[in-house]
């Protein structure tokens, strides 16, 4: 199967107009992906999160742009943006760095990291939605 590169360029973190509210904080991931030589731009992904839990280790719900769905594995889409999330926030997060343990709710963050992940693209014939 052909790879592909999950390519993350930002995070927004917690914010209402992605649907946070006094139950859950969604922010999202934003990404590229390249296929090949081909270059698909301005992907995203939502996190929702239960306020209140630990960033390190609660669960979170991701979701997958439409336009990946069948050609990308989700539990591996899944298992990269949740790691891009958490290494950006908790006691080891390169942008926010909280303690074990601490339950805090910071709002509209934006984090700006470039980071790359390999996936395996499922379908290389699949053009749909790009």
């Amino acid at each position: 199967m052909p790879k592909a590169q999950l390519i993350f360029t930002t995070i927004i973190q917690d914010s209402q107009e992605f649907g946070s509210n006094n139950e859950h904080m969604v922010s999202r991931v934003f990404f590229d992906l390249r296929v090949g030589g081909d270059l698909h731009a301005g992907l995203a992904a939502d996190v929702k999160q239960v306020i209140g839990t630990e960033y390190e280790n609660a669960p979170l719900l991701v979701s997958m742009p439409q336009s990946l769905a069948g050609s990308v594995s989700y539990a591996d889409f899944r298992k990269h943006v949740e790691q891009y999330y958490r290494e950006s926030f908790g006691s080891s997060g390169s942008a926010f760095r909280f303690g074990p343990g601490t339950k805090v709710r910071t709002m509209h963050n934006v984090v700006s990291c470039r980071s790359v992940a390999e996936i395996e693209f499922l379908d290389s014939q699949r053009k749909a939605g790009w």
